[in-house]
Order: structure tokens, then sequence, then C-alpha cells
């Protein structure tokens, strides 16, 4: 389980070539999870400290996706869909990744799987954002922010993590799970 994966950091790196080389995993999963503190910083423009170099990259998608970010009604539903492009650009990141080209190139099934976790109600929720093999990277982005993008007009505003939910897709205001820290 991975949440940013950049091509410099060694230490991830190892980590995702040890568990495809060596052990043989079948499944990698990019996990982001929404009411993120680092994401909340970069849309209100505060400094974290040495954090903000890894917040860098959440501030660049933060940019590209400027226009249709500010569109979301609520401040929680844009920290929320940011989380979410997020998880699409890192499964994007793991399937550059040398170690994971090299396993698809001698035939070793391998799935990266983008998914978000709920702190607010404890769900964790598949992004539909896959891919097992090797692929046109950019059209699969491409049709992986879409979907998003389709689901956030489905919402209407509503936060992210609610569109699954019947109950906040009725109207009814979202409210934290009451075990969720």
């Amino acid at each position: 389980m991975v949440t940013l994966v950049v091509h410099t950091d060694l230490n991830c790196l190892s980590v995702v070539q040890f568990a495809v080389d060596e052990l043989k995993v079948r499944h990698v999963v990019v996990v982001g999870h929404y009411g993120c503190g680092g994401v909340k910083a970069v849309l209100g423009g505060r400094s974290v400290g040495l954090a903000d170099h890894w917040l860098r990259h959440p501030e660049d998608l933060r940019q590209v996706h400027h226009r249709r970010l500010e569109e979301l009604s609520h401040e929680d539903a844009r920290a929320d869909k940011l989380s979410e492009l997020n998880v699409v650009e890192q499964v994007c990141h793991v399937a550059q990744l040398p170690t994971l080209k090299a396993a698809w190139a001698r035939g070793q099934a391998i799935a990266v799987h983008g998914l978000v976790y709920g702190v607010r109600d404890g769900i964790l929720r598949h992004l539909g954002a896959t891919v097992e093999g090797t692929v046109d990277l950019r059209e699969w982005r491409r049709k992986a922010l879409l979907e998003l993008w389709r689901a956030s007009r489905a919402t209407s505003g509503l936060h992210s993590h609610c569109a699954q939910d019947p109950v906040h897709r009725s109207g009814e205001s979202c409210t934290p799970h009451p075990f969720a820290p």
C-alpha cells in the first residue's frame, strides 16, 4: 500500500521492487484518504514545513485542475476530489516504474489499484482506477480523470465520499462516522 510515489524516493521504490520481484505480489494498492490535512493545506495555501516538499505533487495537481476544483460547492468536496486526483496520478507513477514495466514484460500478473479511505466513515472505496499491464497511460489517465469528474457532476457538489452512500445522495448532510478520528 502506498500513497505518494516519487521517482526519487528510494525507500518507496525499494519496497515496491521487493514486493514485485521477490514476493511476487499480484496487487499494488495506492490508497489516499479523505480529510487529508496535507491536501487541505495545499487548497488553503498553507505551509506545513518540511512536508511542503512532498505536497508539491498535489499542489501541481491543484494547479492543473484549479478551475474544476473551484466549481465544487463545498471545501470538503474540493479536498476529497484532490485526494482522488492524487490517487489516480500515483497509480500512473507506479505503473511507470521500471520494476512494474519489467514485471509486465516478463508476463507477471500484477495490477495497480487506486483506492480512497474514508476517515469519516471507515469505508475503503475503489476509484475504478486499475492498471493491469502495459497501457497507454496518457489515455488511461484521461479516462480515469473523466470518470472522477463525471462522478462529481452526478453528486452535485456533495462530498466525493458520499457518492456511493444513498443517504448522502438524497441530500441529507454528511456527518462524520461516530468512530472516525
